[in-house]
């Protein structure tokens, strides 16, 4: 159980960051009007938030030197 937390941490946080590539690709290509960027951008903060918070769970459970480098390498696969 504690490693699907830190991998749904790590996949959260990669999503967050694939989410404000895109809203920064589509503000350029549809204006500042567009409403779909900011919605973006809500998504990401949301995905960053829920990740932090399984990342802490996941902490209480698991030891720094496991829970992070198993984080950082699912998110860099997200990417």
């Amino acid at each position: 159980m504690n490693w699907l937390i830190v991998i749904a941490s790590g996949i959260f946080g990669g999503l967050a960051s694939v989410l404000l590539r895109i809203a920064a690709l589509k503000g350029i290509a549809l204006g500042e009007s567009s409403v779909l960027p900011w919605l973006m951008r809500g998504a990401a903060f949301a995905a960053y938030g829920a990740g932090f918070i399984l990342y802490a769970l996941a902490l209480r459970r698991t030891t720094l030197g496991i829970a992070y480098p198993t984080m950082v390498a699912v998110s860099m696969i997200v990417v």
